[in-house]
């Protein structure tokens, strides 16, 4: 049994695992300029085993921001979204939810001096069975069928993450675009 105070025992690997779990959130916070004590607090650690499981700051913070950006770490981009709400509701919190995780993968990706997500394949096939699960009861609804639908949801909430000036759009803004498109409803009798 570990003593007060001493981190119980873990294989090097669970260790580096726990250790990234907990740093994750702090880089995004914080960026590189995170420091080893706020990494020691944050996995319940002395400073000294954060140094044992990984020999130093630097290459814990590319093991983290690889994790995150590969999705090795835990996202919940993948929320419970119940198929039985109503269409905007969803839409909604599924656009809030991405955004926050494109600002995040932005934000991690300058941590780790990536020019973009390292989504992979894999990753996006995932994400795409859980939109089209989420909506396919909304497919009389819908111009685009809900297998394709994850990907024009991705490249939309990734280009509202990006800042176009001082233009910042809301998710309600998004929202009403997504389900009423540009163009007004035809008037009758003209």
């Amino acid at each position: 049994m570990p003593s007060a105070g001493r981190a119980p025992a873990l294989s090097v690997e669970d260790r580096q695992a726990m250790i990234i779990e907990r740093v994750i959130p702090l880089l995004l916070e914080h960026g590189r300029e995170v420091t080893s004590r706020q990494i020691a607090e944050a996995a319940g650690v002395a400073e000294g085993t954060v140094f044992r499981a990984f020999g130093d700051k630097e290459t814990l913070i590319e093991a983290a921001a690889t994790a995150f950006l590969e999705g090795r770490h835990r996202v919940d981009l993948e929320p419970d979204i119940d198929p039985q709400l109503p269409l905007e509701k969803k839409l909604r919190l599924l656009v809030e939810g991405m955004r926050h995780r494109v600002r995040d993968v932005m934000r991690m990706a300058a941590v780790a001096g990536h020019r973009g997500p390292g989504a992979g394949e894999a990753q996006r096939l995932r994400f795409n069975a859980m939109i089209s699960a989420v909506f396919d009861g909304d497919r009389a609804q819908l111009r685009i069928d809900p297998d394709e639908l994850g990907d024009y949801l991705r490249m939309i909430a990734i280009a509202s993450t990006i800042p176009i000036g001082s233009r910042q759009f809301s998710t309600d803004e998004i929202v009403g675009f997504l389900l009423h498109g540009l163009t007004l409803p035809p008037t009758s009798g003209v």
